[in-house]
Formats: C-alpha cells, structure tokens, sequence
C-alpha cells in the first residue's frame, strides 16, 4: 500500500540532521514529490507574480537613475565648494595683504 499525499509522514529513522547541515536526498525527493502532487500553479498568481516583478525591476531601474543622478550633482557641488573655499583664502589672504600694506 503506497502512501497518499494526505497520509501523515513518517518519523524520521536514524540520527537527527544537524541545523545547517546537507538536506538528505531522500528529504529534497520527498519535498518534490509533495510539490507534484500539489499540482499546477495557479495562472492567476503567475500573473500577480509577474506583474511584482516587472514594478520591482521598474523601481530598481529608477533608483539606478537617481542614484546616478545624485552621483552626478554630488561631483558638481564638491566642485563648488573647492571653488568657494579657493575664493575665501584668497579674500583672506588679500584682506592681510592690505593690512601689512598700510
């Protein structure tokens, strides 16, 4: 007599796996063969599936975009602040020039 997918599942024999360790061979066929006899995926849910993919991979896409973006003016403003603090050394160092001057 062969076990209906309904039937409770056997004890396990022999020593208890370890946490982490390899899945047995025999416990990878018995999850497969509960998959089968589940039967098909709902189309319904392939397509709801789907379609969070596609809005997740979208979403991905437009962060990549900013990002490159926020990369992009990160590089202009440090610019500007190099520029900004050349130009205050300059009117420091003028301002001391035309103090020594007088």
């Amino acid at each position: 007599m062969t076990e209906s997918p309904t039937d409770p599942p056997k004890p396990r024999r022999g020593r208890p796996p370890k946490p982490g360790g390899p899945i047995p061979r025999a416990e990878v066929q018995r999850a497969y063969r509960a998959r089968l006899a589940a039967g098909r995926v709902d189309p319904g849910l392939i397509d709801d599936l789907r379609d969070r993919l596609s809005r997740a991979v979208a979403r991905a896409e437009l962060r990549e975009e900013e990002a490159a973006r926020l990369r992009d003016r990160n590089a202009y403003l440090e610019g500007e602040l190099r520029r900004l603090e050349r130009e205050a050394t300059n009117a420091a160092k003028d301002r001391i020039a035309a103090m020594r001057s007088r």
